[in-house]
């Protein structure tokens, strides 16, 4: 793949849509062990994906001074619906002065989700009002194999709307979360 990209000063909205049945639409798509992707001063709005607004699968992704705001994730096509923000998986991503609000995801992560292998690092973020359906992480999921480090965030006022919520798990859900540095949240 050995792909390198920037994207700067844009605003992408009401992307999306599964109809049929193959198609998965994403604001920013990062697939490939060699891809490298830029992200800054976006604001990606009012997608409805398989796997988050912004999706990255083995590549390396920084994002910056972005807003990513009511997006969701609500597939039924693939039965997953995983993550309205970000879904990291096997990937490294950093998000620095990001604002992830509004998001709503069916399963795992309504803010960002860090899954397989992935290397996430938040740092000034502000991940509030977030949902997920089921699982954990309205505002953070962390799944075992993940890295997540977050430092100098806020992460408060997410929620999981269906099964048996847990407020223990609302805001973030980790199983090895490496690095704290929050406000907000009961962690």
């Amino acid at each position: 793949y050995n792909i390198t990209v920037g994207i700067y000063d844009l605003t992408l909205t009401r992307g999306g849509g599964l109809d049929d049945g193959e198609s998965r639409y994403y604001g920013v798509n990062v697939s490939g062990p060699e891809s490298e992707v830029t992200v800054g001063r976006v604001w990606i709005h009012d997608f409805n994906t398989h796997q988050g607004s912004i999706l990255n699968r083995d590549g390396e992704l920084w994002v910056y001074d972005t807003v990513l705001s009511d997006n969701r994730s609500t597939d039924t096509v693939f039965s997953s619906g995983h993550n309205g923000g970000v879904w990291a998986q096997s990937a490294e991503v950093t998000l620095d002065t990001v604002t992830l609000v509004g998001n709503y995801s069916e399963n795992a992560g309504g803010g960002v989700a860090a899954v397989g292998t992935a290397d996430l690092k938040i740092y000034n973020g502000t991940i509030v009002g977030n949902d997920v359906g089921q699982s954990g992480g309205g505002g953070v999921y962390c799944s075992p194999d993940a890295t997540c480090a977050i430092h100098n965030s806020i992460v408060a006022g997410n929620t999981i709307v269906e099964g048996t919520p847990s407020a223990q798990f609302a805001d973030i859900y980790d199983q090895r979360v490496t690095q704290f540095d929050l406000e907000g949240s009961p962690a």
